[in-house]
């Protein structure tokens, strides 16, 4: 009806690369979303339409893994939005978001500030303070202030999105539970463990009201439950929630999806802290076979289950398994984070 080079069926090609970025098969959204681009170019040039495939795209290749083509194609998102008329300032928003989590993922914090600031900015300016996508950007600065360890600001941030969750969207809605949980981790890392069960119970309850048991924002809360746990060496209490969390996901997602091989792989830890290393090491190579299946090898979380691998084989006294797979995480990480990023440092230390 169309012909091929329609930008219709670049509109078909970018609702499948929805549909596959949705169940994590990223190769195929990316080949979808490369076919969308051709026709874009050819039949539209730059253009709001050509930007957001640019945009998908550039989140495929963050949860790859490849972040240098990642930056690439978001900053060509971010170019015509910024210079292009028709292009609406919510969408530069968004850009301005997912550059700021790839800078994020690499440990260029400094430069997601500035893009997360950006995304602020516009929201206050287009939505007011009093909107939900304005508590998105107070989230999405407490998370990196949270990374860049001033749990403070962090707290801060996410009181103030909670407080603009709970007025425009009431205490059980989603986002507002999905803040409740961050507040929860923030007062467990400073050590307010009375906050930290109230804001997880928070989060659960209004997850299970809105979603039910079987979801996988409720899986979340509980695997977040299950590791405040194990951080306390509550190992019993660990175990139950961590479970909890896999058995809804393995219903939810099936046995290959990647929430599964964080499940795997907090579960490999909680075993490893019983010394009981032939589960832990059992577990991790679930998670890993499921990273490598989704990601590839060349991937930060496959080089962290590696680096959590190699401690175990050293704790077990096989020290040549222990250099193979700490190696193996070092030279991923060099390759994909570079030699300055945290993770790597670390490799450099446990080798």
């Amino acid at each position: 009806l169309w012909g091929a080079e329609h930008y219709k069926v670049a509109e078909c090609w970018n609702n499948l690369t929805a549909i596959y970025f949705s169940q994590g098969e990223y190769t195929k959204a990316k080949d979808c979303a490369e076919k969308a681009i051709a026709i874009q170019i050819h039949t539209l040039g730059d253009s709001a339409d050509l930007a957001l495939s640019y945009v998908n795209i550039g989140l495929i290749c963050q949860k790859q893994g490849v972040y240098e083509n990642s930056l690439i194609y978001l900053n060509k998102a971010i170019a015509i939005q910024e210079s292009v008329k028709g292009c609406e300032k919510y969408d530069l928003a968004t850009s301005y978001d997912t550059i700021a989590t790839t800078y994020e993922l690499i440990g260029d914090y400094a430069s997601a500030l500035v893009f997360h600031l950006k995304a602020f900015e516009i929201r206050k300016m287009v939505l007011g303070e009093l909107h939900p996508h304005t508590a998105l950007s107070h989230t999405n600065i407490g998370v990196l202030y949270y990374l860049m360890g001033d749990y403070i600001t962090a707290l801060d941030n996410f009181l103030s999105a909670v407080s603009i969750q709970e007025k425009v969207l009431g205490a059980e809605h989603p986002n507002t539970a999905a803040t409740y949980n961050n507040l929860a981790v923030v007062y467990q890392t400073i050590g307010d463990y009375d906050k930290v069960l109230e804001y997880y119970q928070k989060s659960l309850d209004a997850s299970i009201k809105v979603y039910g048991i079987y979801h996988a924002d409720t899986a979340v809360i509980y695997h977040n439950i299950g590791y405040m746990h194990y951080f306390n060496s509550n190992i019993e209490a660990a175990k139950e929630n961590l479970n909890k969390a896999l058995d809804i996901r393995l219903k939810v997602w099936g046995e290959n999806h990647p929430d599964i091989s964080s499940s795997y792989q907090v579960i490999g830890h909680v075993h490893g802290a019983c010394k009981e290393y032939e589960a832990a090491l059992e577990n991790y190579l679930k998670a890993v076979n499921i990273e490598n299946y989704f990601h590839g090898e060349e991937h930060k979380t496959t080089a962290e289950i590696y680096n959590s691998m190699g401690m175990v084989y050293k704790a077990m006294g096989q020290y040549d398994k222990a250099f193979e797979y700490l190696l193996r995480a070092l030279e991923i990480g060099e390759k994909v984070l570079g030699v300055n990023h945290p993770s790597t440092v670390q490799s450099y230390d446990n080798v």
